[in-house]
């Protein structure tokens, strides 16, 4: 991933908006702040936004402010940055007054007729395809053409294998120093597994993974039975010990309840740090239940130095 590092290096010295495009969970976030912290704009504000993430009012009053005292985000990143996240959920409007504001380089608040200069860097993000959006009517051509000046394409991980390795390495002594205090090792079959995954969710997904790892390895090197990954592909055959649907039940229905309650079980151990007590505790189930829920739903159970069994 040099490239895209040299890609960054080049982009920052820029005052041009970027287009930051990839699939959700390559870590376009981690990539549009790298950028702020190399650019001449590092010392001052970097603010985000998600543009799916409310009503168009509410999208549009925390970008652009409202009368007659709030601020919106681009005055409040004055000389600094603003991530628009998924701008390619941006309403037809908004997506005119984004335009204007690039044009002029002023806001005008909700409710006001006052301009407002800010000198602010847009960075924006999306997992859409925008060109496909344009040519469907739902996202302005003008508009795009304004943004992909810059544009920086993340691959999916499934296609940076060299870099599953690396992260899933960084991710794991991170996790590991912090539950345990030191490091655990990667065996090669636990390697050999990451690399095969589809990893559907990317750098957020293994991430995750690593981190559950962590928990259930109890210092001991991580191998696949420690990875759990079974339980995040949803086209992995049943593992023996879990529930068929029963007759009669919709289609899928089983399926999303064991996948929940399996969610809900290493989530609670890994708040817990692995330690099956107080895991069961937290989920107001005897140990004993815990270890069987375990076993029922095909899940290796952690292990916790000093912890008894």
């Amino acid at each position: 991933m040099l490239h895209l590092y040299r890609l960054i290096d080049s982009f920052a010295a820029s005052p041009l908006p970027v287009l930051v495009m990839g699939e959700t969970g390559v870590g376009k976030e981690v990539y549009a702040r790298t950028l702020h912290a190399r650019s001449a704009r590092a010392g001052q504000p970097f603010l985000r936004a998600h543009c799916a993430a409310c009503s168009e009012s509410q999208q549009e009053g925390e970008l652009f402010g409202a009368e007659p005292s709030r601020a919106g985000l681009f005055e409040s990143a004055d000389s600094g940055t603003v991530l628009l996240d998924e701008v390619g959920e941006l309403s037809l409007p908004l997506q005119a007054r984004l335009l204007r504001f690039l044009e002029s380089g002023e806001v005008v608040r909700v409710g006001g007729v006052t301009p407002r200069r800010v000198d602010v860097r847009l960075i924006c993000a999306t997992h859409r395809d925008l060109e496909a959006e344009v040519a469907a009517g739902r996202f302005r051509a003008d508009l795009f053409f304004r943004l992909a000046g810059l544009g920086l394409y993340l691959p999916p991980l499934r296609q940076r294998p060299d870099d599953i390795e690396a992260l899933a390495r960084y991710f794991l002594e991170r996790s590991t120093r912090r539950l345990q205090g030191h490091e655990a090792r990667l065996l090669p079959s636990a390697l050999q597994a990451l690399r095969e995954h589809p990893w559907p969710g990317n750098i957020r997904q293994l991430h995750h993974v690593m981190e559950r790892a962590a928990v259930f390895c109890g210092g001991l090197p991580v191998g696949p039975e420690h990875l759990a990954l079974s339980v995040l592909a949803p086209s992995a055959p049943r593992r023996a010990g879990t529930v068929a649907t029963p007759p009669g039940e919709p289609p899928g229905l089983r399926a999303h309840l064991v996948a929940a309650e399996r969610q809900h079980i290493l989530e609670a151990l890994e708040q817990c740090a692995g330690n099956q007590t107080r895991a069961a505790r937290l989920l107001q189930l005897s140990r004993r239940g815990l270890l069987k829920k375990l076993d029922a739903l095909g899940l290796p159970r952690p292990r916790k130095k000093g912890q008894e069994e």
